[in-house]
């Protein structure tokens, strides 16, 4: 176990109990030993209670984390992990500003959860991220339902976000997808089709980067094997580009 792992889950509840007895020393004298209790000196009843307050954080060192703690615990190592992504994520926000500034529009795509994220992100730059201000153009490829199973059945699933590429996408548009594994067909596609437009691309992966990586203009690739913590990272990297991006967009 780490120690500031230990630090947290033993020594302070070892303090809490330390300030506790010495709080109710009149009730300790009355449940605990009362006769010894009574005939120990000031000096050695402050060296017994330090005992038993570093006794009680060391055995609360050792209680199995939940689960709850073992996710923010792995979170909170990955988001350390994911400093070196601060660079790409400065690209995709020039990247991303600069099509905005010039009228010009996102589409989003992933698939799953991902596809979820596609969604999020979209309404985070039409609706607000947190000012008031104009709504900026964002699509997510992924929320047209006939579209998608018109397409998979008369075409294939591959074909489904780069169908819409070329429907859609003008040079000096922005593609942003996502693909935690790095390893989807559909996406790669869409990136390929996106190259052959003229539109700048901002990859968010996974894993080590999968057959997408080397595809595209910005590449921010999560450290992690773990879909689920790779997902909440990819959430926290477009919160802080939304965020830069609306700012900059304010202020300009």
């Amino acid at each position: 176990m780490r120690l500031s792992t230990w630090f947290i889950r033993g020594t302070i509840p070892g303090f809490i109990s330390l300030s506790l007895s010495r709080t109710h020393h009149n009730l300790q004298e009355r449940i605990t030993f009362p006769y010894l209790w009574k005939s120990l000196t000031t000096d050695w009843k402050s060296y017994l209670l330090v005992l038993n307050c570093g006794a009680l954080g060391y055995a609360y060192s050792f209680k199995p984390m939940t689960k709850f703690e073992k996710t923010v615990a792995e979170l909170i190592e990955l988001l350390k992990a994911s400093g070196p992504l601060a660079d790409p994520l400065n690209k995709a926000i020039s990247v991303v500003t600069q099509s905005l500034l010039s009228g010009h529009k996102l589409l989003i795509c992933g698939n799953g959860g991902s596809a979820a994220d596609a969604l999020h992100l979209a309404a985070e730059f039409t609706c607000r991220f947190k000012e008031d201000r104009p709504p900026y153009p964002a699509i997510a490829l992924s929320d047209n339902v006939s579209y998608l199973t018109a397409v998979g059945n008369d075409y294939s699933f591959e074909e489904v976000f780069a169908r819409q590429v070329q429907a859609f996408g003008v040079p000096g548009d922005v593609l942003i997808a996502f693909s935690t594994s790095g390893r989807s067909q559909n996406v790669l596609k869409a990136i390929i089709e996106a190259n052959k437009r003229g539109l700048d691309t901002i990859s968010f992966l996974g894993k080590d980067g999968g057959f997408i990586r080397g595809h595209s203009t910005v590449e921010i690739i999560v450290p992690s094997t773990n879909t689920a913590r790779i997902q909440e990272v990819h959430q926290v990297l477009f919160h802080v580009l939304c965020e830069a991006v609306e700012e900059q967009l304010l202020n300009h």
